[in-house]
């Protein structure tokens, strides 16, 4: 490894007492000992402050940042980010926790790759039943063009910020959007990814662990819900980031997709969701006609049916 650099670990906690030691614990025991963690407490009504002030008081590297009041998930995050202190950064949710080498195993491919970003294999944990989530990579770098070609493809790069290790640089300017309910991580790795002009790296080797509760997926249900709009806020987000044409063609791809999908949910949803949501739908559905009408225009160019196809639109 060329040299030690701090590494700033960044994870909001609200009410996760249940999960904190857990977490923690998989940071402290980490084999690359040179990181600062940003514990940001968004006012947890549970014990989850006092776990953090139980590991700060006896490790200067654990460090809290409490919110003034509950703000949510973005802006505690974003706070955490304008005070972190290390050369690279990693994003992490207080309830997951890393596998014992994933920071090593990360910083040490980010230097010999000279990326800007390196993404990392990870489990699911569903109440202790470990899996691995395999990703359909075609190669272990793509470039700046590629990457961003790929993180608007459903089928490669994920758009969760957890598990990945940052140049600080490339976060110069990106916020986690504050006014979505869900999708702001996704929108805040596109903006990363914006900035990654030296590329990414992907290791297959697994350094995270997502933990999936299974009394959160039966609340969530498989319902249309208003959080499902957000969607729109997403694109539109990533629209302002896009300026090359050839990504506005694939983003008018993701965009019909997403809508499709959300159509879907909302006709297998009952009358009274229906009744509920009827006028956005409706201009969901106008969306999807244009910009079917729009892929395909630019699809009949025989130099642009490659990257259409390559999105899958004509298997959908």
């Amino acid at each position: 490894m060329k040299n030690k650099p701090l590494i700033s670990i960044v994870s909001p906690v609200y009410n996760v007492a249940s999960y904190l030691d857990v977490f923690v614990q998989s940071i402290l025991d980490q084999t690359y000992q040179n990181f600062e963690l940003l514990l940001v407490t968004d006012c947890p009504t549970d014990s989850s402050l006092n776990i953090c002030k139980k590991y700060s008081e006896t490790d200067s590297r654990v460090k809290i940042i409490e919110q003034p009041f509950n703000m949510g998930v973005a802006r505690a995050r974003n706070r955490g980010l304008s005070l972190a202190a290390g050369e690279y950064v990693m994003l992490a949710d207080s309830d997951d926790y890393l596998a014992q080498n994933a920071l090593e195993l990360e910083l040490k491919l980010i230097q010999e790759s000279n990326v800007d970003i390196v993404y990392g294999g990870y489990y699911t944990d569903c109440d202790g039943e470990i899996s691995l989530k395999k990703f359909r990579f075609a190669k272990e770098y793509y470039s700046y063009a590629d990457a961003l070609r790929n993180h608007l493809n459903f089928h490669t790069l994920y758009g969760y910020p957890w598990g990945k290790l940052f140049k600080r640089s490339v976060l110069e300017g990106v916020q986690d959007p504050e006014d979505m309910s869900s999708g702001d991580d996704g929108v805040f790795s596109y903006r990363a990814l914006c900035n990654a002009k030296n590329g990414v790296a992907f290791t297959s080797q697994p350094v995270y662990y997502y933990r999936i509760r299974r009394d959160s997926l039966t609340a969530r249900g498989s319902g249309f819900r208003e959080r499902d709009l957000d969607i729109i806020k997403q694109i539109q987000y990533v629209r302002q980031a896009t300026e090359n044409d050839e990504l506005k063609h694939y983003l008018d791809v993701f965009e019909f997709l997403s809508y499709l999908g959300m159509l879907r949910k909302y006709e297998s949803s009952s009358k009274e969701v229906q009744n509920r949501y009827a006028e956005q739908c409706e201009v969901l559905k106008k969306s999807c006609n244009v910009l079917w009408k729009r892929c395909f225009a630019y699809a009949k160019n025989p130099k642009h049916k490659l990257s259409a196809l390559q999105y899958g639109l004509m298997h959908h």
